[in-house]
C-alpha cells in the first residue's frame, strides 16, 4: 500500500476509484480528482488486481503529487467487493466512487460539497 498524507486534518469528501484493466484510462481520472479546486478530499484507488500495466500506471501518477490518497493493491474480488474495501477506507463525511475511465471537471467536488452542505 503506498500512502500519502497532505496534513493531518480529516477529509470532508472520500473519493474511490476502484480499477482494473484500465492502463489507457487511469491516468486522466487520477488526475481529475488530483486537480480539483476543492481542497479537503482524500483520493482512494483500489487496483483489482488488474493483469496489464494499470498498476504501474497507479504508481506512477500518484508518485508525482503531494495530494493526499491511498493506494491499494487488491486480490481480484469484482467492482462491489473493492468499492465496499474503498468505503471501509473512507474517513470522509461524504463518499463518492467514480469509474477509472471517469473524469471530473476540476470544480465537481466543490459544487457538490456546496450543495451538500
Amino acid at each position: 500500500m503506498l500512502e500519502r498524507s497532505r496534513d493531518s486534518s480529516p477529509p470532508l469528501v472520500s473519493i474511490v476509484i476502484p480499477a482494473y484493466n484500465h492502463e489507457q484510462y487511469i491516468e486522466e481520472a487520477i488526475r481529475s480528482v488530483l486537480d480539483q479546486s476543492y481542497p479537503r478530499l482524500e483520493l482512494i484507488v483500489i487496483d483489482d488486481s488488474s493483469t496489464d500495466g494499470t498498476d504501474a500506471m497507479i504508481r506512477r501518477v500518484l508518485a508525482k503529487t503531494d495530494r493526499a490518497f491511498v493506494y491499494v493493491p487488491n486480490q481480484h474480488e469484482g467492482l462491489v467487493p473493492t468499492v465496499n474495501l474503498g468505503l471501509r477506507m473512507a474517513r470522509g463525511k461524504h463518499f463518492s466512487q467514480f469509474g477509472s475511465d471517469d473524469i471530473l471537471f476540476p470544480d465537481t467536488v466543490a459544487r457538490q460539497v456546496e450543495r451538500m452542505e
